[in-house]
């Protein structure tokens, strides 16, 4: 017969401090009737409390017998041994149940949430192994595919440089990070010069090759953080993070560049800028409504040339004369 199948065994209580859980817990409420009886053991192995082990009982002549010396240490080596059974039950449970669980959930989580730059590594060949390898091929094929699709949408497809939505986060943190950081911000804008005639006499292929030219070789001259997009068209913008009279004649040295390189069919092109450098109260959206306005000043007085965009309250002005 089970020990709690005695008539007067009340309670059998189990608890384990390694995982602070409970591991046997047997009531039986209706046994429960005048004065009880208790008996609480705490279980050590090699020095160190793993739990405690409790039974209660109904103080009837039968349980002297039941609590003599002798039956109390039967039961306790009883408890302490089904405790340890437990423990090793909840050791492997835990191994091999609960941990794998868990990772595969944090795993599957992480996918969810689009967090799929971190692998996850599996051993073994179980069930929780296998499915979690399925999940980290998935995750592979995931992370490629999102990060083919996430560079796709922020480039320029024809110039392979910064779209307009990728050049206005990068540049928007640029200017915040420079005016948090008390730092020089500028836009430099330029626009090629009589581009729709190139369209025109030698054809739309003709002028996509002249802007990878252009980006290809303007990239060449840049600083690693300096940010370089496609506005639209034949139109483009870098944000510079340098002192103003480094950041025009920066732009004066993409003016030449672009005057230097070799076109297809011999064709001549120049470019007209305009710069602006941020103060404390401009937006991007400011800035670049500014360098928009120093661009088409330097196209009115004669294209081919850079001008800067001056404060406060002065007109534009040429930065070099040419």
């Amino acid at each position: 017969m089970m020990v709690w199948n005695h008539p007067e065994i009340i309670e059998i209580y189990a608890y384990s401090y390694k995982y602070n859980m409970l591991l046997a817990y047997i009531d039986i409420p209706e046994r429960r009737q005048g004065e009880l009886l208790s008996q609480e053991q705490t279980v050590f192995r090699e020095g160190e409390a793993i739990g405690k082990i409790r039974i209660t009982v109904a103080p009837d002549p039968v349980i002297n017998n039941i609590f003599s010396p002798f039956l109390q240490k039967v039961l306790i080596i009883f408890l302490a041994m089904s405790l340890m059974g437990f423990l090793s039950m909840g050791f492997a449970f835990r191994k091999y149940m609960i941990l794998p669980m868990r990772k595969l959930l944090k795993q599957s989580n992480k996918i969810t949430l689009g967090l799929m730059e971190e692998p996850c590594i599996w051993k073994g060949d179980d069930e929780f192994a296998t499915l979690g390898k399925a999940f980290e091929d998935m995750r592979k094929r995931l992370f490629i595919r999102f990060h083919k699709i996430h560079t796709e949408a922020r480039t320029d497809p024809l110039t392979g440089i910064s779209n307009r939505l990728d050049f206005l986060e990068k540049a928007q943190k640029c200017l915040h990070q420079s005016s948090t950081q008390n730092k020089p911000f500028s836009l430099i804008m330029f626009d090629l010069d009589d581009f729709k005639e190139i369209n025109d006499n030698y054809g739309h292929a003709v002028g996509d090759n002249v802007l990878k030219l252009i980006s290809s070789n303007l990239k060449k001259n840049l600083r690693i953080g300096d940010i370089f997009g496609r506005w639209g068209g034949e139109e483009f913008l870098l944000a510079i993070c340098l002192p103003p009279d480094k950041v025009c004649l920066l732009a004066e040295k993409l003016r030449q560049k672009i005057l230097g390189i070799s076109y297809p069919m011999g064709i001549r092109v120049t470019a007209s800028f305009g710069v602006v450098h941020a103060q404390k109260e401009d937006s991007l959206q400011t800035l670049a409504g500014k360098a928009d306005e120093a661009m088409y000043l330097a196209k009115k007085q004669g294209k081919n040339q850079v001008v800067e965009y001056r404060w406060p309250g002065d007109s534009a002005q040429d930065v070099l004369d040419h």
